[in-house]
C-alpha cells in the first residue's frame, strides 16, 4: 500500500536524526588508541584461559593515537616503536617510546620519515642488528631498514615486495627460512591473507604457490606479531602462525 502522509514524515523526521547523529559523531568523536605493556611471553596469549594485565601508557593528546607497537627490551628499559596518528592530517608515521624502568615514557618523533602514511613498525632482531619493517601500502613496497642507532636512526637496507599494498607484514623464521604473511584488501572490505617465503631477510622472496591463503572481513586477519607453535605427530611436525594481540 502506499504509505500516509504522516508515515513519510515520520520515517524523513528518522532518517534526519539519523544523519545529524553519525555527521555529530565524526565532528565531535574519533577513535582513540592506546598502548598497553603486558608482562608475559607471547605464547601465553594462545591459551584461551589467559587474562592478561595491562599497564597502559599515558594516552596521547586528542590530535593523536598510538597503536601498533613493536618493543625491544634493552637490559631493564623498554624501547617500543608505534604508529602516531595525526587526526587532522590522516597521516601516521613512525615513533619511539622509551620507557624507562623508573621515570615517565617518553615518545621521540622523526626517528624514520617516509613520504607515506607509515605504520605497523615491525621489529626484528636478527644477528646481533635490529631491523623495522613498517607498512607503507600506499606506496606499494614492503621495505626493510636497519638501526644505525637505535631507535633515532635507520637506514634503507632493501626492498623486499614490489608492486602489492601489502597491510601489516608480518615475519616469521622457522626452520631456517623465512616467512612474510601480509594482507591484500579486496573489494567490500575483505581481506586476503598471503605468504611469502625467503632463504635469507633480505630475500629474494617468492610468493607462496597456494596464495591467497584465507579471506576475511576484517583487516586483523593480519595484523598481529606472529608466533609459532608447534605438534608433533609421529614423523610429522606441523606449524601454525599463531597470533597475539589485536591491531588496529
Amino acid at each position: 500500500r502506499t504509505p500516509k502522509n504522516s508515515e513519510m514524515l515520520s520515517f524523513l523526521a528518522r532518517t534526519t536524526t539519523a544523519k545529524l547523529t553519525d555527521a555529530a559523531g565524526w565532528l565531535f568523536r574519533h577513535r582513540q588508541w592506546g598502548v598497553g605493556i603486558i608482562h608475559a611471553p607471547i605464547h601465553s596469549f594462545l591459551d584461551p584461559r589467559f587474562r592478561p594485565e595491562v599497564s597502559w601508557l599515558p594516552r596521547s593528546d586528542r590530535r593523536h593515537f598510538l597503536a601498533d607497537p613493536f618493543g625491544i627490551r634493552s637490559g631493564k628499559n623498554l624501547t617500543i616503536l608505534a604508529e602516531e596518528l595525526d587526526h587532522a592530517e590522516q597521516v601516521g608515521r613512525v615513533v619511539a617510546i622509551e620507557c624507562p624502568e623508573v621515570g615517565a615514557p617518553r615518545i621521540r618523533r622523526g626517528i624514520l620519515e617516509l613520504a607515506v602514511h607509515a605504520s605497523y613498525p615491525y621489529l626484528v632482531e636478527h644477528d646481533g642488528e635490529i631491523f623495522c619493517m613498517p607498512e607503507t601500502s600506499a606506496s606499494e613496497q614492503v621495505v626493510l631498514y636497519k638501526a644505525v642507532d637505535f631507535p633515532t636512526r635507520w637506514e634503507k637496507v632493501a626492498t623486499l615486495v614490489q608492486g602489492i599494498a601489502a597491510l601489516d607484514a608480518s615475519l616469521v623464521r622457522f626452520d631456517g627460512r623465512w616467512w612474510m604473511f601480509y594482507g591484500v584488501e579486496g573489494t567490500a572490505g575483505t581481506v586476503t591473507l598471503h605468504a611469502m617465503h625467503a632463504p635469507d631477510l633480505r630475500g629474494p622472496w617468492m610468493a607462496h604457490a597456494a596464495n591467497p591463503l584465507k579471506m576475511s572481513e576484517a583487516r586483523a586477519l593480519v595484523g598481529r606479531r606472529s608466533c609459532i607453535k608447534e605438534r608433533c605427530t609421529g614423523q610429522r611436525r606441523t606449524a601454525r602462525a599463531d597470533t597475539a594481540g589485536p591491531s588496529r
